[in-house]
């Protein structure tokens, strides 16, 4: 699967660390202290993703609620449970999939996320991809 935004070194004259990334623990170990924009400052905890590293199919929601900030997860809480629902009716599990959501931090009172925050997470959503090379990509709510 090839990406839009393909070369994220591009009109760049310096990489980051986290670009040469090779797994998604090693992804997740150089961005969870990340705080390029203000959502780092208010997070309780970074969500970054689960699921199979090699799944075919993700799974990408909007941003963390509250669940998902207390336990670091995504789709934890009331929706979560609707996803898990709704894979078991199509002979899915949550562990066969990989799940992440468009920002890592949750939106303060819940709202949606801003145009800078998603462009600030948007290159490590699409590293996360990259890595991954899933078959089909589900985008979930209004931003994803």
């Amino acid at each position: 699967m090839t990406f839009y935004n393909s070369e994220p070194n591009e009109g760049k004259l310096f990489s980051e660390d986290w670009e040469e990334s090779l797994t998604l623990q090693e992804l997740d170990s150089k961005i969870n202290k990340c705080s390029k924009c203000r959502l780092g400052s208010t997070r309780k905890n970074f969500v970054f993703g689960t699921g199979n590293p090699s799944a075919d199919v993700v799974i990408i929601g909007e941003a963390p609620g509250g669940d998902e900030d207390e336990q670091g997860k995504p789709f934890v809480g009331r929706a979560g449970k609707l996803l898990t629902d709704i894979l078991a009716a199509i002979n899915f599990t949550r562990e066969e999939v990989y799940i992440c959501n468009i920002i890592k931090c949750r939106p303060p009172a819940n709202r949606n996320p801003l145009p800078d925050e998603i462009k600030q997470c948007e290159p490590y959503l699409i590293k996360q991809l990259k890595i991954i090379n899933p078959a089909f990509i589900l985008c979930l709510g209004t931003f994803a």
